[in-house]
């Protein structure tokens, strides 16, 4: 494991940095998804089984489904190497300067994070299934 401490001060600045960690993280995700190709891997990190930690280390896919808990940055860039991992066009995005996300080739704002707070279902129906964690 490759540890990266950082200290970034002031809000503004780590949420724009969540930008491109999460850019970064998606990329590497995507790489994993590929060469994993054919395996049942969940669309999304709460059909994983995975719960939102705010305190939790930034994490690649595999590492995140292990943990059964994920930053923000990384859930959204579990969804979004997915996408890549599709082949397409995605950029991380900020909802009102706020909220992490990622944009879609034809602009759709998909938010994974918002997925976890509430109960309704993904359009898989995984989760569903899934109490937590296992």
């Amino acid at each position: 494991m490759i540890r990266f401490p950082t200290e970034l001060v002031g809000e503004e600045l780590a949420r724009e940095a969540s930008v491109f960690f999460t850019e970064a993280l998606a990329k590497l995700n995507a790489r994993q998804f590929r060469r994993e190709a054919g395996q049942d891997l969940p669309c999304c990190a709460r059909c994983g089984g995975c719960s939102l930690d705010e305190g939790a280390a930034l994490q690649d896919a595999r590492r995140l489904l292990e943990t059964g808990a994920g930053h923000p940055v990384s859930i959204v860039a579990y969804s979004m190497g997915k996408e890549l991992a599709a082949g397409r066009a995605c950029r991380p995005v900020l909802i009102d300067g706020q909220r992490l996300a990622y944009q879609v080739e034809g602009g759709e704002v998909l938010d994974p994070v918002s997925k976890f707070n509430t109960e309704e279902s993904c359009c898989c129906g995984q989760h569903d299934n899934h109490d937590g964690p296992g």
